[in-house]
C-alpha cells in the first residue's frame, strides 16, 4: 500500500508495499480526488505500477470517477495528466513492458468514453467560452499533455504517437460535442507531424457529421490545416 513518509526523511510516498494492490490504487484515487489531506506531490510510483493506475483509472473512469464532486475530478484529472505531471511520461519508459503502456494510452479514450461524453458542454455553436472545470480539461487535454509525439522521433515517441493519434480519431467518433472539439484541437496541434493522418480523420468526421453547426465545422476545417487555436 502507499505510505507516506514523514517530511523530515526528505522521502515520497512510493509503491515498494505491494501486498495490497487494491488498497494502494483505492488510496491513490482518494489521495487525487477524494480530498484527502495528502499532498500529491508526495506520492512516487514506479514506472510499471504508475501506467497501471492509470489505466485501472481510465477504463473505469466513470464507475470510480462520478462519486465525487466535478471540481474535485478536474483537479485530479488535471494532476495525474497535464502539463508538468509525472505520469504520462511513464508511457515512453521502455522498461515497462510495450503491451502495458499500448493499453494505457488507448485506455485514455474510455476516459472520454465514459466520463467526458457525460459531463462536458460543448464551447463552438453554444456562445460558450472555456472556463476552469471539466470542460476545460476535456478541451485543453491534448493542449496541456506533457509531450507531444512525432513519427521521426524515437522509438518510444513513435509508437506511444501512432496510439495516442488514435484516441484522439476516436473521440471524432462518440455522441459528444465536447469530445468532438477535444478531439480537433489535439488533432490540430498534432497536424504538422501527422499532415495526411488528421486530414484523413477530419474528412472522416466531417463526412459523417453534414449537419455541424457553422462554428465547429469552421474549426475542424482550421484543424486540419493545424490553424485552429
Amino acid at each position: 500500500m502507499l505510505t507516506r513518509e514523514p517530511r523530515t526523511t526528505g522521502k515520497k510516498m512510493s509503491d515498494t508495499n505491494t501486498s495490497g494492490p487494491t488498497k494502494a490504487f483505492d488510496q491513490w484515487v482518494t489521495t487525487f480526488f477524494g480530498g484527502s489531506n495528502w499532498p500529491t506531490d508526495q506520492i512516487r510510483l514506479s514506472a510499471p505500477v504508475a501506467i497501471n493506475f492509470v489505466t485501472r483509472l481510465c477504463e473505469n473512469a466513470w464507475d470510480i470517477l462520478s462519486p465525487f464532486p466535478d471540481d474535485s475530478v478536474a483537479n485530479g484529472l488535471e494532476g495525474i495528466f497535464l502539463d508538468s505531471s509525472d505520469y504520462p511520461p511513464n508511457l515512453l519508459v521502455e522498461d515497462v513492458p510495450w503491451p502495458d503502456r499500448k493499453r494505457c494510452a488507448k485506455s485514455m479514450f474510455f476516459l472520454f468514453e465514459q466520463y467526458f461524453s457525460r459531463k462536458c458542454a460543448p464551447l463552438f455553436g453554444t456562445g460558450g467560452t472555456v472556463t476552469p472545470g471539466l470542460d476545460h480539461i476535456c478541451f485543453m487535454w491534448w493542449d496541456r499533455f506533457p509531450f507531444q509525439c512525432s513519427p521521426a522521433g524515437d522509438s518510444p515517441s513513435r509508437m506511444i504517437g501512432w496510439e495516442l493519434l488514435e484516441v484522439m480519431r476516436l473521440c471524432l467518433t462518440l455522441d459528444s460535442p465536447a469530445c468532438w472539439e477535444s478531439g480537433l484541437h489535439g488533432l490540430n496541434h498534432w497536424q504538422p507531424d501527422y499532415p495526411s493522418e488528421v486530414a484523413a480523420y477530419v474528412d472522416d468526421f466531417l463526412a459523417r457529421n453534414p449537419n455541424l453547426n457553422s462554428e465547429l465545422r469552421a474549426y475542424a476545417l482550421k484543424a486540419r490545416q493545424g490553424d485552429a487555436q
